[in-house]
This record gives structure tokens, C-alpha cells and sequence, in this order.
């Protein structure tokens, strides 16, 4: 309510999110007669209560949508095709068809409530989109896990961008730097991870362009596309696969290698819509959710596969390959991060490293012992591998190119003019020293060359 939320709308917002659980609970079978078809699942009635029994989460889950447990049945369990000559044709959904439709469904609507939150926050706040702003950018990091799939990816390639970009602004401070001190300095030393990036995006052979092209191809699966990506990248320095590890692929990130389990990434990059499950929510009892898909139900989006690949609140005028349908869940999360990129790349930015010192969130290692003196808990393993994976070493590499030693000129000649004897040259030093900052020229890039032509004077009669 400080950014300017209705009791109304508080509801609204808490109304979907328990919408988004309670789909997420359904549960499908195959119906008697049709082991190629599919039905929401009855579900048993929780225990009955002093109040009575608890309503099934169907009806629930129906209720909060705003709309009878049957047209949610309808909506998850067929589509509605076209096909050249017949016209309109409804067909059931398989488990698998159905499954994919209930998650999407939840996504989207997920997605729509963060986005009306977004929004809202933003108009309160005043936000306007030409004007100087102060922006914090909020990653989470590098990600590698038992089982990585499509989320890893896009959250490390999302990573893969933010630290070329880093290793970039590094590198342009550093040129800067040592063209005004007048040093030269060999840049073939410099960081890049630009290959790692032209392997997950660059068409038409990136990992992320060949995941789109399969989930388009009649019988494409995450088989058929690990199968290319292993054909088109052998040999590829990047890119690797184990042989014990069936259906999965490494990508050797700039942070390290990340074994990928191809299992699913099709299913989550279609994030099939149906255009049945649009109509049904358009047309909703509930204003929220109806006002947030109306304008999906007005485009004239339904193809072959009767889905709509763009997400809640995306603009009707984005599309990838051949219109909306084309859209897929890396696509528009590529196309995103580019107009993020596009955003950072007008700012001056300043960046901050947050490290955890060890992964149990507790600052000393016994904290029973109610003492001073107690050891504090320091993993270096777990340091090490997030000051790797935040690119602080590849920064550290950059410095190292040149001369990582710096000094203050001031500093430098209060702890070294001992070197040069008594006399004229020591005493103009000491001069410089006891002026003002705003007077001498110590700071300054003529006051570098001046200093360096005395010192190399003192070396040469050295």
C-alpha cells in the first residue's frame, strides 16, 4: 500500500498468487476409453473439519480463475486446431500436452502479476523512462546445481553478458588510464569470453537460436536437439558432452563447466499458451485476470498448434520469426536481456561484489561458545568459487596486464625520495609536496610526465 495499492487490488494480487498454486496441484489421468487423451484427475477431499469438508483444489482452482471447473478441464485438456480444408477442429490433449499447458498457465500467470506490480510500483513512483535515474541492477549469480536446464542457461548466459560487459568497462578505464600516464601495455592480455557468447547465441548454430529452430520442426524433442548441438560443436573449445551422461551437454562458462540435462528444455521454451486457455481466461468472471489476457485473445495468433508463444502484457507489435506463435521463452528472455543491455551501456556504472564467507549463513564456527574469542567461520573453497564466478579474478587478471601496483604521486614521493641525493631536484619535490592539492600539479597527467622525466634524470645519472 505505500506504492499506492488498493485493499482491492492487495487482493487481487493475493488471489492470483494462490490461482498459481492450486493449478500447479493438478493432476490428469487418461480418460476410460481414451488412453490418448486426457481429464483432470479427481481429487480426494481433504479430511473434514469442525467447518466441514474442504472444497477439492479443481474447484478452487476454478473458482479463483473465475470460471466453472469444466471449461478448466476444457481449456487444459484439448485445443482447439486449424487445418487447411476442415476448418476449425477440436482434439484432446495428451498427459504430457496437458501437463505442459497447466505449467504454462501458471507461469503466465505468475508472470502477469509480477508485471502488474512492476507497473504499478512504477506509475506510483513517478517513474518516467526519458529522464536521469539511479538504477540497481540485482543478479543472482552464477548457477550450477545437480541438474541444470533451461533456467541455469539463461540465468549463466545472463551472467556471460553482465561480465563481458564488465571485462569491457574494465578494459576501457584501464586504456584510458595508461594512455594518459603515457604507458603503453600489451592488450592481448585482456579477459574475453565473446566465443562463449557467439556459442549461445549466434545464429544459426548457437545453442539458444538451434533450441528455438527444434521446437518449430514437425517431431523436433530435446533428443533430436542435443543430437545437432553435438554435431555442429564438436571441437568447439567451449563446448564438450560426457560419455557416461546420456542427454546432457557442457558449457565451459567463463566462471567454469556446467553439465546441462537436456530433459524438458523443449517443453519449457514452447511455454505452449493455447489460444483455448487465452479465450477462457478473456473472457474470465474475475476483471483482473481478464484485463491482463484480453489483448492476447484479440490477436490472431493461433496457428497449426493452436498456441500463443508470447507472454502476458508483451507488446501485440514483438515477434520472432514469423509473428507471435514463433515466440518462445528464450527468445523473449534474449530479447529482454538485449534491451537491458542497450539501457546499462547508457549509465556510469559502479559495480558492487558481494561474497558469503561460508555457506551456512553463521559468522563463527562454534557459536555455542558465547566468547570473544571465537574462531570466525571462513569457507575458502566456497570464497573462491563465487570471487571466480563474480569475475573479481578475471578483473584482478586485467590489473595484472599492466602495472597493478599504483600509487598516489604524493604517496609515492613521500616514501621514495630518499632515493634521490640531497640537493636542487629534492628540494623542487619537496616543494611540490607541501603545496596545496589545488596548487601543484602532482595529480595531474603534466605533473606524470614531469615526475617521470626527473626520475629517469636521477636513474640515468644513477
Amino acid at each position: 500500500r505505500t506504492v499506492g495499492f488498493s485493499s482491492l487490488e492487495v487482493q487481487d494480487v493475493l488471489r492470483a498468487v494462490v490461482a498459481v498454486l492450486y493449478v500447479g496441484n493438478l493432476k490428469f489421468a487418461a480418460p476410460p476409453r481414451n488412453s490418448e487423451g486426457s481429464e483432470i484427475a479427481p481429487d480426494d477431499c481433504d479430511e473434514s473439519t469442525a467447518i466441514g469438508a474442504i472444497p477439492r483444489a479443481t474447484e478452487i482452482a476454478a473458482e479463483l480463475l473465475g470460471f466453472n471447473r469444466h471449461e478448466l478441464q476444457s481449456a487444459l485438456c484439448t485445443r482447439t486446431m486449424k487445418t487447411p480444408g476442415e476448418g476449425t477442429i477440436r482434439m484432446a490433449n495428451t498427459l504430457s500436452q496437458a501437463v505442459e499447458s497447466r505449467d504454462a498457465l501458471a507461469r503466465h500467470l505468475y508472470h502477469a502479476v509480477f508485471k502488474h506490480i512492476v507497473d504499478k510500483t512504477n506509475r506510483s513512483i513517478g517513474f518516467r523512462e526519458r529522464t536521469l535515474f539511479c538504477g540497481v541492477l540485482d543478479i543472482f549469480g552464477f548457477e550450477f546445481f545437480e541438474k541444470n536446464t533451461l533456467e541455469q542457461l539463461c540465468i549463466n548466459f545472463t551472467n556471460e553478458l553482465l561480465q563481458q560487459y564488465f571485462n569491457s568497462f574494465i578494459f576501457e578505464n584501464e586504456t584510458k588510464l595508461y594512455r594518459d600516464e603515457g604507458i603503453s601495455w600489451d592488450e592481448t592480455d585482456f579477459p574475453n569470453n565473446g566465443a562463449i557468447v557467439e556459442l549461445l547465441q549466434q545464429p544459426p548454430n548457437g545453442v539458444f537460436p538451434m533450441l528455438d529452430e527444434e521446437c518449430f520442426v514437425v517431431g523436433g524433442s530435446s533428443s533430436s536437439w542435443h543430437s545437432k548441438l553435438l554435431r555442429n560443436h564438436d571441437g568447439n573449445p567451449h563446448f564438450g558432452f560426457v560419455r557416461q551422461l546420456h542427454d546432457t551437454f557442457v558449457i565451459r562458462h567463463y566462471a567454469g563447466p556446467v553439465t546441462y540435462s537436456v530433459g524438458g528444455f523443449l517443453e519449457k521454451n514452447r511455454d505452449r499458451l493455447s489460444a483455448d486457455i487465452v479465450q477462457s481466461l478473456s473472457a474470465s468472471r474475475w476483471p483482473f485476470v481478464r484485463d491482463c489476457f484480453a489483448h492476447l485473445a484479440s490477436l490472431d495468433t493461433m496457428g497449426t498448434t493452436g498456441s500463443v508463444g508470447s507472454s502476458p502484457n508483451v507488446s501485440p507489435t514483438k515477434s520472432v520469426g514469423r509473428g507471435n506463435r514463433r515466440a518462445t521463452e528464450s527468445s523473449e528472455f534474449r530479447q529482454q536481456l538485449r534491451e537491458l543491455m542497450a539501457q546499462i551501456h547508457t549509465t556510469a556504472p559502479h559495480f558492487v561484489r558481494c561474497v558469503k564467507p561460508n555457506p551456512k549463513n553463521r559468522p563463527f564456527a562454534d557459536e555455542a561458545s558465547g566468547n570473544f574469542t571465537a574462531k570466525p567461520l571462513f569457507h575458502r573453497k566456497s570464497v573462491a568459487e563465487q570471487l571466480r564466478y563474480q569475475g573479481v579474478l578475471e578483473a584482478i587478471r586485467v590489473a595484472r596486464a599492466g602495472y597493478p601496483v599504483r600509487f598516489f604521486h604524493a604517496d609515492f614521493l613521500a616514501d621514495f625520495r630518499c632515493l634521490v641525493a640531497p640537493g636542487e631536484l629534492r628540494d623542487e619535490l619537496e616543494a611540490l609536496m607541501r603545496q596545496p592539492p589545488a596548487e601543484n600539479d602532482i595529480g595531474s597527467v603534466e605533473g606524470t610526465g614531469c615526475l617521470a622525466a626527473r626520475f629517469a634524470a636521477v636513474s640515468d645519472d644513477a
